[in-house]
Parts: structure tokens; sequence; C-alpha cells
């Protein structure tokens, strides 16, 4: 049989610090000694107890070199950092390192908006290539499946627009004209099943407009759809003639949220575009 023992006087006084929630602290520790004091008023430990937001640049900048650049904590400092920054070239260079770290840890959709704004603010910038093809790239891993919203998709085209326009832009514009070939496929995917269902309803109008609108608008930027839009074309009465205006077509008014005709002429085409394909097929 054991022999109980009464506790030490240190014991008691951590088991009342303990109690008083002071357990674990350099306090409950060290108690008033003078030495303790003095560290605790030093410039060093204070600086240690600041808070996020109360860091200056340059102690962010320190404290960032002690987490793994794939970290949220990393990405966390960047963009503070991005905020305080008032040095141009290294500002944007941080908005491209804050936008590298989010596709890196999957936020892809505030990684694409970080690489657009650094394209559109420094469009000089030898880099600007690489962010806008980053951008597209983040925008097309986000489209969804031919049977669900494609307003990313129509978004997605509409940035890769915007690089397939700068001819200066070589390195990537292979990837580039891929992603969008791979978009309107999905767009013309996602047709072709609502026109399915308009078939099975016996509303032949809608599906005809539809069509139209596939081969007036996209299918010249995915032509291996080309089999798949005559099958549906030939599920129609009449043997498929297409002869319907689509100046008003459903996935022209989705592109362009009505007041935006830029839009309307990099995402699908412009109105007038579409009849003077029309006419010019008749003819």
């Amino acid at each position: 049989m054991g022999v109980s023992r009464m506790p030490s006087s240190r014991q008691l006084m951590g088991g009342k610090n303990r109690d008083a929630g002071q357990g674990n602290t350099l306090g409950s520790w060290f108690g008033n000694s003078k030495w303790f004091k003095k560290l605790s008023e030093s410039k060093f430990f204070k600086n240690t107890r600041k808070t996020f937001k109360e860091m200056s640049y340059d102690e962010l900048k320190e404290a960032r070199t002690r987490h793994k650049p794939d970290t949220d904590t990393y990405v966390k400092y960047t963009e503070r950092m991005a905020t305080l920054c008032d040095e141009a070239a290294e500002r944007a260079e941080l908005i491209l390192e804050l936008a590298d770290g989010l596709r890196v840890l999957g936020k892809l959709d505030t990684a694409a908006a970080r690489y657009a704004e650094f394209s559109q603010f420094y469009p000089g910038h030898p880099k600007t290539e690489y962010a806008l093809y980053r951008a597209v790239d983040c925008s097309f891993k986000r489209t969804r499946s031919f049977d669900r919203d494609q307003s990313k998709t129509l978004d997605t085209v509409e940035l890769a627009n915007s690089f397939l326009e700068r001819q200066a832009f070589t390195e990537h514009r292979a990837d580039v004209e891929t992603i969008r070939m791979d978009c309107y496929a999905k767009l013309i995917a996602s047709e072709l099943n609502v026109c399915n269902f308009y078939l099975k309803a016996d509303k032949i109008h809608a599906v005809e407009r539809r069509l139209e609108t596939v081969r007036t608008t996209m299918l010249q930027f995915a032509p291996s759809m080309e089999t798949e839009v005559t099958a549906m074309t030939a599920r129609l009465p009449g043997g498929g003639v297409l002869s319907t205006d689509v100046s008003t077509s459903p996935l022209i008014r989705v592109a362009t949220d009505s007041s935006r005709e830029d839009a309307k002429k990099r995402a699908v085409g412009a109105t007038e575009s579409v009849k003077v394909a029309q006419a010019e097929k008749r003819n």
C-alpha cells in the first residue's frame, strides 16, 4: 500500500495558476521576476505580440519566410503585403504571387480574378501573357458539365478571346485556342441537350432557332461537333431545313447581360454578324 505525499508549494502554485487560466503562460512560470518583467517590456517581445493587421510591410515580409508558399498562411501574408505595398513593380509581383498561391490551393475563382486584375492593371508587364493564360485556365477548370449552367463557360470564352486578340501573345496561344475550342464544344453539347428536350415537347421552332445559332456563331470554333449537330438537324421535320432568325437567340441573351455589346461580340457573335452569316448562307 503506497504512502501518499503532500503536494509541494510549486505544485500548489501551478494548480492555482491553471485554475486561473494561466497554466501554460510564461507568467505562470516566472511570476514577477525582474528579468521576465524587463523582457516583457522590451521591443522584441512587444513585436511578437502584434496582431496580423498591426504588422508593418517589413514585419509581414519577415514573418512570411517562416511559412511554405503553398499554405494558407503564406497566401494571407502575401495578400496583406500587396495591400500595403507602395512600389508599383513590387506590388505587381505580389499580386501575381498571390494569384499563383490561390491557384495551388485550389481557390480557382479568386485566383482567376487576381490574374485578370494583374493583366488589366499591368498590360505591358512581361508576365501579362502568363497571367491572362492562367486566368483562362482557372476559369475553364471551373466550368460545369454540358447539362448544367454554362455561365462559367461563356466567361471563359470571353477571357480566351481577350487573350487571342493580343497578337503578341504567342507562348500560350495554342493552349488558349484549345481551351476555347473545348468551351465551344461544351456550349454546343449544352444546346443539343436542350434541343433534345424541345423535340420531345414538339417545340420545333425552338429547336430550329438554337441549331441556327449553333451553326452561325459556334460551330466554326468546334468543328468536331459537326456530326452531332447534323444528326440533331436531321431529326427535324422536312429534312432539317433551317431558316429562322436567331438575332434574339436565348444563347446570345445569356452571353451579354443585355447591356454589354462587347461581350456579345466576343462570346457568341453580334446580331448583325449573325444576320450577315444567314444571308450569305441563303445566297
